[in-house]
């Protein structure tokens, strides 16, 4: 059994916000795409074997307007980039699409 352990999920958004960063998740005059939520998860175990860390955070994207149906059926390459500098933020080869995944 656990000495101690922490799972918690955190929205972040609020915190961002406390700390003065409102325009840069707020909607975006710019684009349509925009910060929806920004969540952090923390696993933190300790036992009589050790200590066990680990830590993410995710930020949920979304674009204001109509949506937008992308079939990807076969192969295909993906890239995210950064429009204003047009550097690759993140890049990758889908070789096998799940069937019927939309």
């Amino acid at each position: 059994d656990p000495l101690l352990q922490q799972k918690p999920l955190t929205a972040i958004e609020q915190l961002l916000q406390q700390w003065g960063l409102n325009r840069e998740i707020s909607n975006n005059l710019l684009s349509d795409l925009y910060v929806g939520d920004i969540v952090h998860k923390v696993d933190f175990v300790v036992d009589e074997n050790g200590t066990e860390g680990a830590a993410a955070t995710a930020t949920y994207l979304k674009r204001s307007g109509g949506n937008v149906l992308f079939r990807a059926d076969t192969p295909f390459l993906l890239l995210v980039r950064h429009d204003a500098t047009k550097l690759p933020l993140f890049y990758g080869v889908i070789n096998l699409p799940a069937p019927n995944f939309v």
